[in-house]
């Protein structure tokens, strides 16, 4: 959610909500954001598309704009203002789209194409249905378009996706291109302002009001494999005076059987130091010695959730000598996350708090999306529930947005979402240890600086991978430090550049030799500034970071040769350590 969007919904009363947990009802107190901004409906799309009359907000007044997605002979659709002809494209070698074009279409056809798009390297195979803004019948006459106002006005997108692809927005002005990702089908609203020149990581510049005149719908390809696709648009067109409804109706899944709890916390490194404390610059512990917590994150819960085992957990305290792990509840994606299947996930990462509880040692319980403030209600609905259950183990800690994006300015989105979450949890744990997201993926770890949370047991996140991040980075970090905010490295890792890889091109990812030069810089500056960390990741994923090789046992137990190059090298590095010595340097 971007700044503009939090600020328009902060201006509102909240009504209430009602969620489901613990086999009970909760009545949290919400003052950020409005469960129905006045539009005197349950949705946000018109009750028939066909003939609905586009009004202004503002003034309630008939704007005269039919909101119709009309498909004439030969291709020629008439869309609210827009109008002109529609064509396909299919980019990337051996990539096939039917129907090469829509010329020869009868009035009201289906808008629909099917395909193949070939692998390439560079990611460049796409498919594509393009509309003319504005051009008539004649073909002798196109003209651009440009929206009034970006902020409060969008593109009503309906699609089918058959074929059950990735399929984004696309708008043109000349040379330069913006797109959304559509991330439901049926009828929904993207805001102008929500387009971006690299929109699957908003990495790019933000469409600012240009003038466009082409719109259309793509499939991107990939760089090893073909795609198959198949996907219609039915309906497309531009609306104004958009409010957006936000949906409070959250689902936190079955009751948690706490019988599944352990009742003593009292074991362990958990055992001996008890509740943790942000203290400047550092964690300390119920007795306000100095702590250091290292560790290893889990993989995406609703990718990498066959590892969300006790098996695992024991291994990595005990063969591993770690003393936190982090559960990352997977929100969304393309089988479901937390957000579709509330139960399963949410037990997955029960069952590593539980698993932590008893080995003794922390636990970071992590709600790993990159755009938290688009889902605040289900965020602090599941982490009450959290708070519920295990606010009276020292053991947990809340980490409550993974990696918010560049977009996600620290004042205007970030703190609003996390003044929200925190209330929340508070009012069932007042004590144990929060920790708050950064923006740019948690690098810009000092932004907090003139602006922080205000709540006692608060650290910040920063992440940084080897090879990826420079002393930039350590540098931000110490200066938040000076300042006095707690610093917590929730998520490290190695990347590409942290490895040397042999010649051999057909070399798997996690062949290379660990860069130790690379790897030794940020490694002696957590030590010496007694950061705590969390490395990315226990998982058997072909990549870079992960400590082990594809096909490695799912339960621990891991033999010399189940583990990756990074693997191997950690598990000496996490053995090295004497936390105790670590804090009383």
């Amino acid at each position: 959610m971007t700044t503009s969007k939090l600020l328009f919904l902060s201006l509102f009363t909240i009504l209430g909500l009602t969620l489901t947990a613990c086999g009970s009802k909760l009545e949290p107190h919400y003052s950020t954001w409005d469960t129905n901004p006045d539009n005197g409906s349950d949705s946000d799309t018109p009750t028939d598309s066909d003939t609905a009359t586009e009004t202004n907000s503002d003034t309630g007044t008939d704007t005269g704009i039919e909101l119709s997605f009309d498909v004439m002979d030969g291709g020629y659709v008439v869309a609210g203002p827009w109008h002109g002809y529609l064509d396909t494209w299919a980019s990337g070698d051996d990539s096939t789209i039917t129907p090469e074009g829509f010329s020869d279409a009868l009035a009201d056809a289906d808008i629909c194409v099917e395909g193949v798009i070939g692998d390439m390297p560079d990611w460049s195979g796409t498919a594509l249905v393009t509309m003319t803004i504005n051009e008539d019948e004649a073909r002798t006459e196109v003209y651009s378009w440009a929206p009034e106002d970006v902020t409060n006005e969008g593109i009503y997108i309906d699609v089918s996706n058959p074929g059950g692809t990735e399929l984004r927005v696309q708008i043109e002005s000349g040379a330069s291109k913006w797109c959304a990702v559509i991330k439901e089908t049926g009828g929904t609203v993207i805001l102008w302002e929500d387009f971006n020149q690299a929109c699957w990581n908003n990495g790019g510049n933000y469409y600012a009001g240009e003038p466009i005149d082409h719109v259309g719908v793509l499939m991107p390809g990939h760089n090893t494999d073909d795609r198959p696709y198949s996907y219609c648009i039915d309906e497309m067109y531009p609306i104004t005076g958009y409010e957006p409804v936000i949906d409070t109706e959250v689902d936190t899944g079955d009751p948690i059987d706490t019988d599944r709890i352990p009742t003593d916390w009292n074991v362990g490194f958990v055992g001996e130091h008890g509740m943790l404390q942000a203290q400047g610059g550092n964690l300390v512990d119920a007795d306000g010695n100095l702590v250091v917590l290292r560790g290893m994150s889990l993989f995406w819960s609703l990718w990498g959730g066959q590892f969300f085992n006790k098996e695992t957990v024991d291994w990595l305290a005990t063969d591993w000598n770690t003393n936190v792990i982090r559960a990352p509840l997977g929100i969304s994606g393309e089988i479901q996350g937390y957000l579709g299947l509330p139960t399963l996930e949410r037990e997955k990462v029960e069952t590593v708090v539980n698993a932590a509880i008893e080995a003794g040692i922390y636990v970071i319980i992590d709600w790993h999306d990159h755009n938290a403030a688009d889902h605040p209600y289900d965020a602090r609905a599941f982490f009450e529930v959290m708070a519920q259950t295990y606010g009276d183990y020292p053991n947990v800690i809340y980490e409550i947005w993974n990696e918010p994006l560049p977009e996600h300015d620290w004042s205007g989105t970030i703190k609003p979402y996390a003044d929200f979450v925190i209330e929340g949890i508070r009012e069932h744990d007042p004590d144990n240890l929060i920790v708050v997201g950064t923006p740019s993926w948690d690098q810009q770890v000092a932004d907090p600086i003139l602006d922080p949370i205000d709540d006692v047991n608060v650290a910040y996140v920063m992440h940084f991978y080897v090879g990826q991040h420079t002393g930039t980075l350590r540098s931000r970090t110490d200066s938040a430090r000076e300042a006095g905010h707690t610093v917590f490295i929730t998520e490290w890792g190695i990347w590409e550049g942290g490895y040397i890889m042999p010649e051999d091109p057909d070399a798997n990812e996690w062949d290379g030799e660990v860069d130790e030069e690379k790897l030794l810089e940020w490694l002696d500056w957590a030590d010496e500034n007694k950061l705590s960390m969390c490395m990315w990741s226990a998982n058997d994923k072909d990549e870079w970071s992960a400590i082990l090789k594809p096909g490695a046992s799912w339960t621990g137990e891991w033999a010399e040769e189940d583990l990756t190059t990074t693997g191997t090298y950690m598990r000496d590095v996490f053995n090295s350590y004497d936390y105790d010595a670590m804090a009383a340097q």
